[in-house]
């Protein structure tokens, strides 16, 4: 017992040390109202330093991935730029207030003078403060026009993209369809040349069985599964005679000539032309094309006129011989 009361804490006199430091000072009364700090210099540095970490950078473990941005949010990375929380604007207003209500001259004395040192200390970081809002708030407003630009742009090459895809989508089905028409086509064409084949075939042994040459078989089969149609188009359906199947010029076929073709249009194997024969005064005549187009009829009146003057002719020649056509006793 001796040695603990023996220890300076309980010596009598001195200054107090340890955990009784400070004990030795009288009692600051705050109850009535007192400054809590010692000068107005220690109560602005204070406030400096409890602003000091708002101003500090702090990890952002929520931040949103890159690809789900926006515009907005991505030109405003591109800028470095990201608004200030009220906690940093704050900050940034007691800072430079703190540190000027520190250094400067008490306006007076009692509540009246630390509410004028505060508010003149005030006045310049409020103006800094609103100055930086307003440029924030401005290139906030760029920043968006800009964004809905480029938002505007993307919108219409997007919608010109679709157009350009729809457009060569059509056109893609149209040229499919157009392919589609030739293959058909072509199928047609195939299946058309190989029964114009068989035709051919048939029609061939048919001309050969009736007794015509080699050549003029072929010519004559071959013009009825080529040509046929064309002259009957060309000539009229009353004016279409056909393929001969026997030499014109041979005198014995005048009289199945006579009976079968007068005023027809015909093709001639053997001399692999076309003939248009009319019978006059019981003789065959006839006039020659090397072409379908270069069928053409003789003017009727041209015709009958030639017709009258030969008659004429005879008459007049019968009475020099002493004839007469009406009375020919």
């Amino acid at each position: 017992m001796n040695r603990i009361l023996k220890r300076p804490m309980f010596r009598m006199g001195g200054a107090a040390e340890g955990i009784t430091s400070g004990l030795d000072q009288p009692r600051k009364q705050y109850s009535v109202g007192s400054n809590p700090f010692s000068s107005a210099r220690e109560m602005g540095m204070a406030t400096a330093r409890s602003a000091i970490p708002q101003l500090l950078p702090t990890d952002n473990l929520n931040e949103p991935d890159a690809t789900n941005k926006t515009t907005l949010e991505q030109l405003q990375e591109a800028a470095d730029f990201k608004p200030l929380t009220g906690r940093q604007e704050l900050a940034r207003f007691l800072i430079p207030f703190g540190l000027d209500f520190a250094t400067r001259t008490p306006a007076g004395g009692g509540m009246s003078g630390l509410l004028s040192t505060a508010a003149g200390a005030a006045k310049t970081p409020a103006e800094m403060l609103f100055e930086r809002k307003d440029k924030d708030k401005d290139f906030q407003r760029k920043l968006r026009l800009q964004a809905a630009g480029i938002d505007i742009d993307k919108l219409s090459k997007e919608e010109e993209r679709k157009f350009q895809e729809n457009l060569l989508d059509k056109e893609l089905k149209a040229k499919a369809a157009e392919t589609d028409k030739l293959i058909q086509s072509r199928e047609n064409i195939a299946a058309m040349k190989a029964e114009d084949d068989g035709v051919y075939q048939v029609l061939l042994e048919k001309y050969v069985e009736n007794d015509l040459p080699p050549q003029v078989a072929k010519r004559a089969a071959l013009f009825s599964t080529q040509q046929a149609d064309n002259l009957r188009s060309a000539v009229g359906g009353t004016r279409y005679g056909g393929v001969l199947e026997f030499d014109v010029r041979d005198p014995n076929n005048q009289k199945t000539i006579k009976k079968l073709f007068n005023g027809k249009v015909v093709y001639d194997p053997y001399e692999d032309n076309y003939k248009y024969i009319v019978i006059r005064d019981g003789e065959v005549f006839f006039d020659e094309f090397n072409s379908i187009a270069d069928i053409k009829f003789p003017d009727p009146k041209t015709t009958e006129q030639k017709e009258i003057i030969d008659q004429a002719e005879k008459t007049r020649k019968a009475k020099i011989f002493g004839l007469d056509m009406d009375d020919p006793n």
